[in-house]
């Protein structure tokens, strides 16, 4: 009786052992792919510290890997950056407790819930776009960032970006979103990029005086005299809007860089008064219906200033 006691014990055992996932091997991390790259990640690791463990690794970078299933990068505490673009990732859970991210890159996944991101807010750079993602409230209190890229998402509405006032890079490129009055705020920022949207109205922009790049090629905005108030700016980019005048621009004086390409502009005088347009710089002028004057007369005077013109 006692034999036939263990003998149901012991295979008893054996069922739940062969029913329960393997805590080694695959068992950690369900993925293969992932589980590749972060054995090699402890491997570096261990060349420094034989007893390192995946809570010992700050790094981890697998880019285009084929990566489907996050599991088991909840045991990668130590994380403080972590790259996996390119990959076919559409749940992030597991990512929810890694508190000590500072940049996360999920560049060209299938992403479009990001709450678990609520949470980490150790978080200063993050690198979201070419995803599925619409709602961004989870960002909303990541007030650390300073770098945030949501280009080719299906993002409307931007209120929860009101106050990342640390914020000094963002990309909203490729978006659907037409109402940009919660940047107005952002006053650190000196890149900003909004092409391919439904932009008409860019007043908020007004207060953003740090801004040296901004790009708003590809929207609906025709009166450009908000910007006659960024001095600082040396990279602009208005391709393919509805922009006919062009005064705004006499006194920004720093561009270096100047895009105008597919607008409605025949009068090019404000450029040649602009004093700062000079040896170097590049303006784009194709596509537009300029007059003779400005074809026969003024961009032989830039040229002449050395401006590289294209039209």
């Amino acid at each position: 009786m006692h034999r036939f006691t263990v003998m149901l014990i012991s295979l008893a055992v054996l069922t739940v052992l062969v029913l329960l996932p393997c805590a080694c091997g695959g068992g950690l991390f369900p993925d293969p792919n992932l589980e590749t790259a972060v054995n090699e990640e402890i491997d570096r690791a261990r060349e420094d510290n034989p007893e390192a463990d995946y809570d010992d690794i700050t790094g981890l970078t697998a880019i285009g890997k084929e990566i489907v299933d996050l599991r088991g990068l909840q045991y990668c505490t130590g994380l403080t950056t972590l790259c996996l673009a390119s990959n076919s990732i559409s749940d992030i859970s597991p990512l929810v407790n890694l508190s000590r991210l500072e940049e996360l890159t999920l560049t060209w996944n299938q992403v479009s819930d990001i709450s678990t991101l609520s949470g980490l807010t150790s978080l200063k750079g993050l690198y979201l776009g070419d995803n599925r993602i619409s709602d961004i409230t989870p960002l909303a209190g990541l007030t650390g960032l300073t770098t945030l890229h949501l280009h080719n998402n299906q993002i409307t509405g931007i209120s929860p970006l009101s106050g990342l006032t640390d914020l000094t890079e963002l990309n909203l490129s490729y978006n659907l979103i037409s109402d940009i009055s919660p940047l107005s705020g952002l006053t650190g920022l000196t890149t900003l990029s909004l092409y391919d949207n439904r932009v008409s109205d860019i007043t908020p922009l007004a207060g953003l005086a740090s801004l040296t790049t901004l790009k708003l090629y590809d929207n609906e905005i025709s009166n450009i005299s908000t910007l006659s108030r960024l001095t600082g700016l040396s990279v602009l980019g208005l391709s393919d809007n509805e922009i006919s005048d062009l005064s705004p621009l006499s006194g920004l004086t720093n561009l270096m860089s100047l895009d105008l390409d597919g607008n409605e502009i025949t009068d090019i005088s404000p450029l040649v008064a602009n004093s700062g347009l000079g040896a170097g710089d590049y303006l784009d002028l194709t596509d537009n219906p300029l007059s003779t004057k400005s074809v026969k007369t003024y961009i032989p005077q830039l040229r002449n200033r050395g401006v590289n013109v294209q039209w």
